[in-house]
């Protein structure tokens, strides 16, 4: 259980430091805010990403199966999957060169980041 909250977390982490950083240096924003206080809002990629992956890290591990795949194909599925709609209804707008490969790249970067300092962490538990 903790280990798979801890990618969840961890990963939660990662994607809202590179969102806020694509949001802050314009290549990647939100039209609309969440909370008019906020300079920056908590974008649904920050919160739907780690609860998608947490799954999915899951089912890989009880079932045996290889994340770095099926976790490679999710991101590619999520960026087009939700960017798509979301740029199309004026949701989401990429900027300065920013293109949906791009930020499918960033989630695989994110995701693989997030898994490496997960399995990291467990060979220091296990090693104490």
């Amino acid at each position: 259980m903790f280990e798979i909250a801890f990618f969840g977390f961890f990963m939660h982490v990662l994607w809202y430091v590179v969102g806020s950083f694509l949001t802050s240096h314009n290549y990647y924003n939100y039209a609309h805010s969440l909370f008019y206080m906020l300079p920056q809002g908590t974008s649904v990629v920050a919160v739907l990403f780690p609860v998608v992956f947490m799954l999915l890290y899951q089912y890989c591990t009880n079932h045996k199966k290889n994340f770095w795949i099926y976790s490679a194909i999710g991101c590619f599925l999520f960026a087009y999957g939700y960017n798509v709609p979301m740029s199309a209804i004026d949701l989401v707008r990429l900027h300065k060169g920013m293109n949906l490969f791009y930020v499918a790249l960033l989630d695989v970067a994110v995701v693989f980041l997030s898994y490496g300092v997960t399995h990291l962490f467990l060979k220091l538990q296990r090693r104490t």
